[in-house]
C-alpha cells in the first residue's frame, strides 16, 4: 500500500482499499455492537422464579406467591426497598449486582423510597456522593 501524499484531498486518504477494509471491520464488528444494545435493552437475566418465592411470600403480601413470581424485578425491588439485611443479602448473593442495578435503571414510579433509592445507588456504584439521579415522578397533567 502507498502512503497518501501531502495533498488533503479525498483520494488521497479513502483509496478503495481503505474503504474495503473500513467495510469488512464493520461486517465483523456490527454483531457485537447489535448485541451491545440488546444487552443496554434487555440487560436483565432471568432468575429462577422457585428461588424468589419466600421473598415474594414475605414482601409482596397482596399477591400469591406464585403470581408474584412471574414479575421477578418487582419481587427484587420490593425486597431491596423494604427488605431486612438477611435478605438483602441473601438477594444480592443471588441476584448479583448487575440484576440489582439492572432493577434500579428500570424502577416504576413508587418502587423505592427516597432512602433505598439513595443507597442502592451508592452501593451498586451508580452515583457518587450528592449525584444520586432524581427518582421516577409521575406526570401531572
Amino acid at each position: 500500500m502507498t502512503r497518501p501524499s501531502r495533498d488533503r484531498s479525498f483520494s488521497s486518504y479513502h483509496s478503495v482499499e481503505s474503504l474495503l477494509a473500513i467495510t469488512r471491520f464493520w461486517r465483523r464488528i456490527r454483531p457485537l455492537v447489535i448485541a451491545n444494545r440488546l444487552l443496554m435493552l434487555f440487560p436483565m437475566a432471568p432468575l429462577d422464579p422457585q428461588l424468589l418465592i419466600p421473598f415474594a411470600r414475605k414482601y409482596i403480601w397482596w399477591l400469591t406467591p406464585e403470581e408474584a413470581v412471574t414479575m421477578p424485578e418487582h419481587v427484587a425491588a420490593q425486597v431491596m426497598n423494604i427488605g431486612d439485611y438477611d435478605d438483602v443479602q441473601a438477594l444480592a448473593a443471588l441476584a448479583g449486582d448487575d440484576y440489582l442495578r439492572a432493577v434500579l435503571r428500570q424502577a416504576e414510579i413508587g418502587q423505592f423510597t427516597p432512602r433505598s433509592w439513595a443507597y442502592w445507588h451508592y452501593r451498586l456504584g451508580l452515583a457518587a456522593p450528592d449525584q444520586v439521579p432524581v427518582m421516577p415522578e409521575r406526570i401531572r397533567a
